[in-house]
């Protein structure tokens, strides 16, 4: 494409995401982060990687239509048999350069990556670049994982585009490891855990989706077995101690204020009600080594 079309489809491009940012009440800034990762993700799907890379974290929820008040600002993958670090930002660079008439360009000229977790059996990467739609900057980041099985098997999903564009088709987490992961990590780090989007999650998927118990132990016992986390009934997430305290209460109202989240309860008590009712009964079966099968509808409860 040369620089005149490239020009038009840009101005065409900024034109259409303003009246987005207009429509939905968005920060424009924040609708060009999700049109740069939106793009991204399009390019992965025609690659030779798109078996590789598997979707997960915030994008991945608001791929699905959940939750739609929660921004998120980078891509979370699972790495599937990647080598070095320096193969890893090779293939993000592949992926990156694909040429699609969508007004972008990924400027890999100063990526920079750490490692995530360097303590952990399986250390994850995280690459920060820039998206370029004309003079717009639009910061990059990618978190790419290793290590953890997705239980049911990944899927592939369209992610919804912003403008009238052919749709990426990627994996995808599944729902049961998405909710056993942050319950591994609620598990692991309570009393230190203020991510309050994580108990967010868990409540919003516990209240749009419903769920086979059986799938959902399974998921839950692979990914404490993998990061070697006991699964206790009496764990602090599940106490009334725990949902009545102040400081997590506060950090509640904050992160509601902070992201605008809409349809959430203002009580963290009554957030931290839903998720015991949702995963305590898992738990207690996975303690005593018996099988769960019950089957939760959409907003629950439990039933045989």
């Amino acid at each position: 494409m040369n620089k005149h079309a490239l020009k038009n489809v840009v101005a065409s491009v900024r034109s259409r995401l303003l009246n987005v940012a207009r429509q939905s009440g968005k920060p424009f800034e924040a609708v060009l982060v999700l049109y740069g990762l939106e793009r991204f993700l399009f390019r992965l799907s025609k690659s030779v990687y798109k078996d590789k890379l598997i979707l997960k974290g915030g994008l991945l929820l608001l791929g699905l239509g959940f939750p739609k008040a929660r921004p998120t600002k980078d891509i979370d993958f699972l790495g599937i048999m990647f080598g070095n670090i320096d193969a890893i930002s090779q293939t993000i660079q592949e992926i990156g350069s694909i040429n699609v008439n969508d007004g972008l360009v990924y400027d890999f000229s100063q990526m920079t990556h750490e490692t995530m977790s360097p303590n952990s059996e399986y250390p994850g990467v995280r690459f920060k670049f820039v998206g370029q739609l004309g003079q717009a900057q639009i910061p990059m980041q990618i978190d790419i994982g290793f290590g953890d099985r997705v239980v049911p098997a990944s899927r592939e999903m369209e992610f919804p585009t912003l403008l009238d564009m052919e749709p990426p088709v990627i994996l995808g987490y599944s729902l049961e490891t998405v909710i056993a992961e942050k319950f591994e990590a609620a598990l692991d780090l309570a009393d230190l855990n203020s991510r309050m989007k994580d108990f967010f999650d868990i409540w919003g998927l516990s209240q749009k989706y419903s769920f086979d118990g059986r799938l959902l132990q399974e998921a839950i016992t692979a990914t404490c077995t993998r990061r070697k986390t006991a699964i206790h009934s009496d764990a602090e997430i599940f106490s009334d101690e725990f949902a009545e305290r102040a400081d997590k209460k506060g950090q509640w109202s904050a992160f509601t204020k902070k992201g605008s989240i809409i349809g959430a309860p203002e009580d963290f008590a009554n957030i931290m009600a839903t998720i015991r009712a949702f995963l305590l009964p898992v738990a207690l079966a996975s303690e005593n080594g018996k099988l769960f099968q019950g089957k939760w509808p959409e907003g629950g409860p439990w039933s045989d």
